[in-house]
């Protein structure tokens, strides 16, 4: 199609509004059009949004900042007042601005994306699509309404895929929802498919509506689109426009069919069941789709027809996947069928049937896998090692300490943790040994790196303290995993400023890089310091607005600094962006029952949520315990009870300070129900299991608080401070401690944890101002180059993971 070459007049006036990632678009000292023409008027208003910037929503502050930098130069005296607030992301956010205003007023960035704007219409088609990518990068979230400006002028289909591309992770709001529906309604039907995706990034019953449209009428050039377009906005109602394409039709392919299987089952639709029991029938490739589909939603209907497939020979290719099927959906029909296939000629089936086994937490079948350890596959073995220490068959020892001595060295790593988690000091004593081996590993490099550097972070994990002199000595060696497992034991100072410092000097070598602020930002929370971790991942977003794991982890850091408000928005915006899974319910449960406020503390939200969870992840113990805690809030304290104990079954055996937390909350629930000597009990057992564990003396403080126990709260208090705790928000807002608050001894323990908070905050400040010192100076274009660099996030570094509760 030939494209016709406009005025982008209206694209100006977009422009001069824009805030280029951040920076200000307007090339003037002053805007040509200001939003007051007197004065004083003016100031009052650069005044009012000054204030605002310190709005508790984010959004606010956003909005505020927008409008700061419409005003260019003219708002820099107010600005500059401001700049040594004791608010570090105030004090981040005004030196920004100011640093746009200054920008601005020289031209550099307002003039360089006008220039962009004027070269367009000239330009070919392939450097129209670069130029649409260069204005996200250069602008963030203000590109979009620049984008939908370019819809009235753009003819070429592939240019105009690239900017709905844009606009799918932007999410325009309600302006860019009008826009793009008007666009939708005239759009090429090759890029309707496109439109849909961007309008599911705005969350709506119009974009909803149109979805749905699109699944039961729309051509079949955008039915896959519009079931990603579906899945996108969790809609329930598209579920009857899903399970037709699910079923299938003459003039559809499988491919479609397959895609449509995969949106139902990530949309957790029960009714589905019927339909992918008759795709069974159907082609391979759809019956393995199916297969995982009954698998995904646990359709326990399914469970006779199953076991008539897998006594079916004609249908042996799908054996396999049949029996990896039965392990999620979990009936207990399915146990002497899986016991038989553990005799199976093929290792592949064998494992499928001792993994569905484990899964199930069958253990009338523990003699029979324990017999597995005997096999002639490494394979198998290992995941009969796995098997029996999850379920805590200790008969199994013998066997598994004659599997140390195997030539496979990964079944003898394997062998080792399944004793340690069944309580076997031998299998403690082997990882230790195979942790002092690191240095040596490390040159080897395969299974002994693996093993070893697996053995070092299991040691921190379970808190051994025979290991913790280990680990010092191989600290010296300056290996990562070795500094981040000593964390995991109390706060060790050196090792926290040598991990430091490689985040630091990450992030300041390429400070245009989402991921290196991103591992900064994230070593930040692990240590408590929210705000700091808050301010750079709010830097991410805004270079990078629609970047899913910033968001996540912004919502994380939000819940724990007690910033409710922002944290609720964030994962709202999270969903829009990626939709749902097991995390995402997982975590927005955890909040909405962990809440220290009635205004966010959702208990029946957070147990429908935390149940979606447990049925796409059954065997997750931390989604299983935020079950047990959204039962706990909703009063259902016999539920409570039930889950919060199946997720302390679940823990390694080894994990102490994992269990002894897990205990915590079975006392609360305890407690709640009346049996106070038993949640007392479950209290002592914890704090001897865990004694240095800040975790875990924070909960028992609380604990103790609520039960009248003043004396051994503050007591608990102070242990934890000393243990490293430095989080203030859970103290100050934990209904728990409302009958301490008058205490001199839990003002002591408020004031030693804020002390210690500054005193981490103080190390931060040396080290980055020692990396600072000594950093080298950027070759030219440096900054540009990480720009550029591919916007999708590396996976995190070890210690980087975010906790998901």
């Amino acid at each position: 199609m030939e494209r016709i070459t406009q005025s982008v007049c209206s694209v100006f006036l977009l422009a001069a509004a824009l805030g280029a990632g951040g920076a200000a678009e307007d090339s003037g000292a002053h805007p040509a059009n200001p939003p007051h023409v007197n004065r004083a008027e003016r100031r009052a208003e650069i005044e009012r949004l000054v204030k605002k910037l310190k709005n508790e929503v984010w959004a606010e502050r956003e909005e505020a900042a927008a409008g700061l930098r419409k005003f260019g130069t003219e708002a820099l005296p107010q600005l500059t007042a401001l700049q040594a607030d004791d608010d570090h992301e105030f004090a981040a956010r005004v030196a920004a601005l100011i640093q746009e205003a200054r920008l601005g007023a020289n031209g550099q960035l307002g003039e360089a994306v006008s220039e962009m704007l004027r070269a367009y219409p000239n330009q070919d088609a392939g450097q129209r699509e670069a130029t649409v990518a260069q204005l996200v990068r250069r602008a963030g979230a203000g590109a979009a309404p620049l984008l939908l400006g370019l819809l009235d002028t753009e003819n070429d289909e592939q240019v105009l895929a690239a900017i709905m591309g844009q606009l799918s992770y932007l999410s325009p709001g309600a302006d860019g929802l009008k826009a793009l529906l008007k666009f939708y309604a005239h759009a090429p039907e090759s890029i309707k498919g496109q439109v849909l995706q961007a309008l599911a990034a705005i969350p709506s019953e119009e974009a909803r509506a149109a979805v749905r449209e699109a699944l039961n009428d729309g051509p079949s050039s955008i039915k896959a689109w519009a079931v990603q377009a579906a899945q996108r906005l969790g809609d329930r109602g598209c579920l009857p426009g899903l399970r037709k394409l699910a079923a299938g039709a003459a003039d559809e392919d499988h491919d479609l069919q397959i895609q449509a299987i995969g949106a139902l089952t990530g949309l957790l639709d029960e009714e589905a069941g019927p339909v992918f029991r008759k795709l069974l029938d159907g082609p391979k490739e759809v019956q393995a789709a199916a297969l995982n589909g009954l698998a995904g939603i646990h359709d326990r209907g399914s469970a006779a027809l199953l076991i008539q497939l897998l006594k079916d020979e004609s249908k042996k290719e799908l054996h396999e996947q049949i029996v990896d099927a039965m392990g999620p959906i979990g009936d207990p029909g399915f146990v002497p069928l899986l016991k038989e296939r553990l005799k199976s000629d093929q290792a592949s089936m064998r494992i499928s049937a001792l993994n569905s086994l484990r899964l199930m937490n069958a253990c009338e079948a523990a003699d029979e896998i324990a017999e597995k350890l005997g096999d002639d596959d490494a394979e198998v073995q290992k995941a009969a090692a796995e098997a029996v220490a999850a379920f805590g068959h200790k008969a199994s020892i013998p066997a598994l300490k004659k599997l140390l001595s195997a030539a496979d060295m990964a079944l003898q790593h394997q062998a080792a943790k399944a004793l340690a988690n069944l309580g076997d000091a031998e299998g403690l004593e082997r990882l230790i040994a195979t942790a002092r081996k690191l240095p040596q590993a490390v040159e080897e490099g395969g299974e002994a790196y693996r093993s070893a550097a697996e053995s070092v972070s299991l040691l921190g994990q379970w808190q051994v303290p025979g290991a913790l002199a280990v680990l010092r000595d191989l600290a010296h060696g300056g290996d990562e995993t070795v500094l981040w497992a000593l964390l995991q034991f109390n706060f060790d100072e050196e090792a926290f400023r040598a991990l430091l410092k490689t985040r630091l000097l990450a992030h300041l070598e390429r400070p245009g890089n989402s991921n290196a602020e991103m591992s900064l930002a994230m070593f930040l929370k692990h240590r408590g310091l929210d705000e700091a971790a808050i301010k750079h991942l709010e830097n991410v977003l805004r270079k990078r607005p629609s970047n899913p794991t910033a968001l996540d982890r912004l919502a994380s850091a939000y819940h724990e600094a007690g910033r409710y408000a922002e944290c609720e928005a964030a994962y709202a915006r999270l969903e829009a962006l990626e939709g749902v899974n097991a995390t995402f319910f997982n975590n927005r449960a955890w909040f909405h029952c962990t809440a220290f406020s009635k205004d966010f503390l959702k208990p029946d939200l957070a147990l429908s949520l935390a149940q979606r969870a447990v049925a796409l992840s059954p065997r997750s113990e931390y989604i299983i315990d935020t079950l047990g805690w959204s039962f706990h809030v909703s009063g259902k304290y016999d539920d409570a009870v039930r889950e919060l104990r199946r997720a302390l079954e679940l823990k390694d055996g080894a994990d102490l300070p994992g269990r002894a937390w897990e205990r915590t909350r079975i006392a609360r629930s305890l407690a709640a129900e009346g049996k106070k000597d038993e949640a007392f009990a479950e209290v002592t057992r914890a704090l001897a299991e865990a004694p240095g564990d800040a975790r875990v003396l924070q909960d028992a403080a609380g604990f103790f608080a609520a039960q009248g126990r003043r004396d051994e709260a503050v007591d608990a208090l102070h242990k934890c401070i000393d243990a490293g705790w430095i989080e203030v928000a859970p103290m100050e807002l934990n209904p728990e401690f409302d009958s301490l608050r008058q205490d001199p001894g839990y003002e002591m323990a408020l004031k030693r944890v804020k002390q210690s908070r500054d005193a981490v905050r103080k190390i931060v400040e040396d080290v980055e101002a020692q990396v600072r010192k000594d950093l080298k100076p950027r070759p030219a274009g440096a900054e540009a180059a990480d720009e550029n660099e591919d916007e999708a996030p590396d996976q995190m570094q070890e210690g980087d993971l975010w906790i998901t509760e």
